[in-house]
């Protein structure tokens, strides 16, 4: 295979990626705004863990998802939601499960499970990263599953349309 078919994906490295539905540093901003608290795919454990600790918080005690009126908890409640989207909880079910809980611990709770559902993603692009050549393998093992795809659906159109 031509390495020239691959140059773009050798001279350029993607952006680090971010989860921006997180804006854990201003809960009253859009979501999608991009700032100091958004948890980056790349980001190690320890920034993880100060960006939850400096995420916002308000000074009630007690863990309760009412978004419209402790917009700072409702969104680290729906952080940890959103995290464990896999496990098909909900934000109710997490305050439930934090009974008891002050806001450092919900805070703990949500750099915990950031980091179990960003730790293999990091892995990978790390991995990745490192071996330019992965990359070409990479590449090259989607190519061969994309023809034969492709193939497969062109016999198909090709047969609808009249032309076999």
């Amino acid at each position: 295979m031509a390495r020239s078919k691959y140059r773009i994906a050798n001279e350029c490295t993607p952006p680090p990626i971010n989860l921006p539905d997180l804006q854990l540093a201003n809960p009253y901003w859009e979501q999608y705004v991009a700032g100091e608290g958004r948890i980056n795919l790349t980001d190690d454990v320890d920034a993880i863990a100060d960006k939850c600790r400096k995420a916002q918080s308000d000074a009630e005690p007690g863990i309760n998802y009412d978004p419209g009126r402790r917009t700072a908890v409702a969104n680290l409640v729906s952080g940890i939601d959103l995290l464990a989207a896999v496990r098909e909880t909900t934000p109710e079910e997490i305050v439930k499960a934090a009974e008891g809980w002050d806001i450092v611990q919900l805070k703990e709770a949500l750099a915990v499970e950031t980091e179990a559902l960003i730790a293999p993603i990091r892995d990978r692009y790390e991995t990745i990263t490192k071996d330019p050549q992965e990359i070409y393998r990479i590449l090259e093992m989607n190519e061969e599953k994309a023809r034969a795809t492709v193939s497969h659906t062109m016999k198909i159109v090709l047969k609808a349309v009249g032309f076999r």
